[in-house]
């Protein structure tokens, strides 16, 4: 009798923007792979320069502390290593290297959500939690770098200057929204509870919360929507239709609808298209766009000349 055929694979599981589920090295893991790890790791987050930072629409001071910093600390591992190809590292470095390890996954997570194309608006909103979580990740860092133990933080006199400075400043930085941030985020609020009452918003204001977090097009608007609604998909199937989160999602896609059809009165062509092309091609709705969404809710027809009104 042949085999019963294998179950159907899994649906992998995506991570939900702004959370760090960081992954601690096995408990016997040696200290020269770990030391390893921690520097590819170091490497990515310094990678991001100062021509990146300025594209992160929200959080840029916090940003670039934290990038400063990763490359103060990728200096430091750097002359561990050649210290330690001398001599090997002790094993009572592993829990130093081990929650600095931990603490550099979530950093490496927490930048690449605020860089995250589709998720600014969101990321405006909760600009709050996010300097929270940004601040507690260095303190874990200097919290780290104090429980290594002084054979490694001192290697070389190099390597000491540089441990004393990753500490001090991952302690003393002060990440807090920027200025701009938390005057768009007022704003927002502020709009949404314009369309609770029923008032169309001011346009100024509204550009003014687009411009900060770079949202300049018909298909930038498109992007943040969709990252909305697959956020809010995902959790109604975690079962959390009622949590706090859905209920400002959906106002934040009402508030970008309202953007799209009352700011934007034509759909830009796809922005992948080469500058030097001899002529652009005719403005046509992305593939990603459902049909759907040119539905009439009431006929079910697809809608020839669709209006918005002020409430949107």
């Amino acid at each position: 009798m042949s085999a019963p055929p294998p179950p159907p694979p899994s649906k992998a599981k995506r991570r939900r923007l702004l959370s760090l589920p960081a992954v601690y090295p096995c408990e016997d893991i040696a200290p020269a792979p770990l030391l390893a790890s921690l520097l590819s790791l170091a490497a990515d987050v310094a990678s991001r320069r100062a021509a990146d930072v300025d594209a992160f629409p929200v959080l840029r001071c916090g940003v670039r502390k934290a990038v400063r910093l990763a490359g103060i600390l990728l200096a430091f591992l750097e002359e561990v290593q050649d210290a330690a190809a001398a001599a090997a590292l002790p094993s009572s470095a592993v829990l130093g290297l081990t929650e600095l390890h931990v603490a550099m996954q979530k950093l490496r997570f927490l930048l690449a959500d605020c860089a995250r194309r589709g998720a600014r608006l969101w990321v405006l909103v909760n600009a709050g939690m996010v300097a929270s979580e940004l601040r507690l990740v260095l303190g874990s860092v200097a919290a780290a770098m104090d429980a290594l133990p002084r054979s490694v933080a001192e290697a070389s006199v190099e390597a000491g200057e540089l441990a004393r400075v990753v500490s001090e400043q991952a302690w003393r930085a002060a990440v807090r929204p920027d200025g701009a941030d938390e005057r768009a985020a007022r704003s927002v609020r502020s709009i949404l509870d314009q369309f609770k009452d029923g008032v169309a918003p001011d346009a100024d204001d509204v550009r003014r919360v687009l411009r900060r977090v770079r949202v300049g097009s018909w298909s930038d608007c498109s992007e943040e929507i969709a990252f909305l609604e697959s956020e809010i998909c995902a959790r109604l199937d975690a079962g959390d239709e009622n949590s706090n989160d859905v209920l400002v999602m959906n106002s934040l896609m009402t508030f970008l609808l309202y953007c799209r059809v009352v700011l934007f009165d034509h759909i830009d062509a796809s922005k992948s298209q080469p500058a030097a092309a001899a002529a652009p091609a005719p403005a046509r709705c992305p593939e990603w766009i459902r049909p759907e969404a040119l539905q009439c809710p009431i006929t079910l027809d697809l809608m020839t000349d669709p209006v918005t009104v002020s409430t949107g």
